[in-house]
């Protein structure tokens, strides 16, 4: 590229920064663009706290859950005399024999409630 080629390229750049648009914004635009910005940080602050929600509401559960299964509950007053409850009888006998099964549900579910919020529902 020689000097006449740059001085041109220059030339033809600065015309077209020169030349008046057609169209005006709007005197709000800059505080719609904004006010989006923000929209979308906020958006992605509540998915943020609403999965940590999720995560401590299901990390309580299977804490209950474990202690339900492994521990024997005894009674919480002192020299109060009770029989110790067993995980033995109720519910929990299920959960204490398969727990790899319970895990595998747990994470099905997750699966396919991604799968549906990500690609089904997008294409609708």
């Amino acid at each position: 590229m020689d000097m006449n080629d740059k001085d041109r390229f220059e030339e033809i750049v600065s015309s077209a920064l020169e030349k008046q648009t057609e169209f005006e914004l709007s005197p709000d635009f800059a505080d719609r663009v904004v006010s989006m910005i923000q929209q979308k940080a906020v958006q992605k602050e509540t998915q943020r706290d609403r999965w940590w929600l999720i995560s401590g509401i299901a990390s309580m559960i299977g804490a209950l859950v474990y202690v339900f299964t492994k521990i024997e509950l005894k009674s919480l007053i002192p020299n109060v005399e009770i029989a110790p409850i067993s995980p033995g009888v109720g519910v929990f006998t299920f959960l204490s024999g398969y727990s790899g099964l319970v895990i595998f549900g747990i994470a099905f579910v997750i699966a396919l409630n991604f799968l549906d919020k990500r690609i089904l529902r997008r294409h609708q």
